[in-house]
């Protein structure tokens, strides 16, 4: 049958129309539910790798001695013996091979010779919620609980959903245990891939599901988010920018001399480029050239009547450092990271950082971390602990 012009014209109309509805449904993004427990541990803690890291604990071994020298023991089968349950639980408690549901991650270390790796978990009466007992991972692994009586623990749920690998690519393995409180022997199986690829440590975070984010950050993320209205501009700024005199030096060279470093407390001042404590409890917005990896920042609190601990939240990455501008010493950070207390409510909060200052002026340096994103603002609250 002979096929007309106008027949063809038709046809491929309709074929493009179907084309591009088409993509239209496929390029619809699709959108996951995630509760805010999960998200806030999956996205605030696995996710950022700068988040607090609680303790770093090196995973025990139980073998047994054999012509072949040592070997995994059939964990199941010991464990129901009194005497060598309690002698494993002793081993791993001493050995520092414990683990406790926490607001902050863990770094696991185990030994590659081996297959399975042990700890030592003890859940107090405090811990105990009418939730579950949720642990997250950054990478595959299987897990097996015996509770203090020499029981395998039944797991409630081992599956990830959607949405927490929507928010989160690090996030691997979640697991949920109806736990009650007492001691625990905990098995962490490591996968084939992290046999493979020799995987000798990883990420855990072990928390109930009743876990509650503290109220005062859920007020910090919405000054952060800018939900609060107010606020102050100030530019993230290098030497270069500030003055062309110093594109040859560098802060260090700057800093060791008194002449340079008084000159750039009055190019910061200048500048602009000032907080002090009339910045308490407001969005501070750092606007800055993307090409830019290290800024500098003037903190006066020189009108202070004393001395203060201040906190500085940011939603970006950032490494800082506060210099004494009168008698050059590095201001040592007290804390840095952040927990489930304020991600759960803050999802998007990045960095916290926690230092004792004298009412004297300070440098502030800011330096972003590799590998991150390098927008050209970001968003920072001060607030007097």
């Amino acid at each position: 049958m002979k096929i007309t012009k106008r027949q063809i014209m038709f046809r491929t109309s309709w074929l493009g129309i179907l084309m591009i509805c088409s993509c239209e449904y496929f390029n619809e993004p699709e959108e996951y539910s995630i509760s805010s427990f999960d998200e806030g541990i999956a996205h605030g803690l696995i996710e950022n790798i700068y988040s607090t890291n609680l303790d770093t604990v090196k995973l025990g071994k139980v073998f047994v001695n054999t012509s072949g020298g040592e070997s995994d023991a059939n964990v199941d089968s010991l464990i129901k013996i009194t005497t060598d349950r309690e002698a494993i639980f002793s081993m791993l408690d001493s050995n520092s091979s414990a683990i406790t549901p926490s607001m902050s991650k863990y770094t696991l270390i185990v030994d590659t010779n081996f297959v399975n790796a042990y700890a030592l978990l003890d859940v107090s009466s405090s811990q105990v919620g009418d939730d579950h007992m949720v642990f997250f991972f950054d990478n595959y692994l299987d897990l097996q609980i015996w509770n203090a009586n020499g029981d395998l623990v039944e797991i409630f749920s081992n599956s990830i959903e959607w949405g927490i690998i929507s928010v989160s690519q690090r996030t691997k393995s979640r697991f949920e245990y109806a736990l009650s409180t007492g001691r625990y022997l905990v098995q962490f199986i490591r996968s084939q891939k992290m046999i493979k690829d020799v995987v000798d440590q990883y990420c855990m975070v072990l928390l109930p599901e009743s876990s509650e984010p503290s109220s005062k950050s859920s007020l910090i993320c919405s000054i952060l988010n800018g939900s609060i209205s107010g606020g102050q501009e100030i530019n993230f700024v290098s030497l270069e920018d500030l003055d062309t005199n110093w594109v040859d030096e560098n802060f260090a060279t700057i800093y060791a001399d008194d002449s340079l470093r008084n000159e750039l407390i009055i190019d910061l001042e200048i500048a602009t480029t000032i907080i002090n404590a009339n910045n308490f409890d407001q969005r501070i917005d750092i606007v800055k050239n993307t090409d830019i990896e290290n800024g500098y920042v003037l903190l006066d609190f020189s009108d202070n009547s004393s001395s203060i601990t201040i906190n500085l939240y940011f939603n970006d990455y950032y490494n800082i450092a506060a210099w004494d501008a009168v008698d050059s010493l590095e201001v040592p950070v007290i804390e840095y990271g952040i927990t489930y207390y304020e991600t759960g409510a803050c999802s998007n909060l990045r960095h916290i950082y926690t230092i004792d200052l004298e009412n004297k002026k300070y440098f502030l340096t800011l330096t972003r971390i590799q590998g991150t994103d390098n927008p050209s603002s970001c968003q920072l609250l001060m607030t007097e602990e």
